[in-house]
């Protein structure tokens, strides 16, 4: 069986949740974003820009756990707007033998960030993420 890391990349508000729920379908498959890390046992989601950093530090943790254990199919589901960003998973997963699948969440929705993400910070994402993309 193919052991596979899918990558959900997209700006802040685009539905990488939504499309990591679906994944979750799939069997033996597990999710972890950045975000999980803000929110606390009763749901609240409290983001605080000085454990950022922690935040991804805990993420890319919980996925080479999860890789080390051998889980089929592990879903990131963070904006990953830069191939800085996306590189630490991608040598997770040539370390664990990981095929990669990306897939970039379009916002065809026109729905806003559900965290508030304010539309400068989302403008940003997006310039960074369309200068990450390799389409060929």
């Amino acid at each position: 069986m193919d052991k596979i890391l899918w990558l959900i990349r997209g700006v802040s508000g685009s539905g990488k949740s939504t499309v990591a729920e679906q994944l979750l379908n799939l069997p033996n498959s597990i999710a972890f974003a950045a975000d999980d890390y803000h929110t606390d046992r009763e749901g609240n989601y409290n983001w605080k820009v000085e454990n950022l950093g922690k935040s991804h530090h805990w993420c890319k943790n919980e996925v080479a756990y999860a890789m080390f254990q051998g889980t089929p199919n592990i879903v990131v589901h963070n904006t990953s707007t830069s191939v800085k960003e996306t590189k630490p998973y991608l040598n997770l997963a040539e370390k664990y033998s990981y095929k990669v699948m990306s897939l970039v969440v379009e916002n065809l929705h026109g729905n806003g960030s559900v965290h508030n993400v304010p539309q400068e910070v989302r403008d940003n994402q997006e310039k960074r993420l369309r200068d990450s993309l390799t389409l060929q």
